[in-house]
């Protein structure tokens, strides 16, 4: 299994949590998940904005 489980984005009392993961992968689609979790970025958001 290759992968990334973040628990919390923003702090102890985030509830946004991320897991992207794969099992079974052959050598080159491992390597292609690894290369796409160095490119995730996250921004955090005004959920009490209604524009969002």
């Amino acid at each position: 299994m290759t992968g990334v489980y973040i628990g919390s984005l923003w702090g102890n009392s985030s509830k946004v949590r991320f897991n992207l993961h794969g099992s079974n992968l052959k050598a080159q689609t491992e390597e292609d998940l690894l290369k796409s979790i160095k490119t995730l970025r996250f921004y955090k958001r005004n959920i009490d904005n209604k524009e969002n």
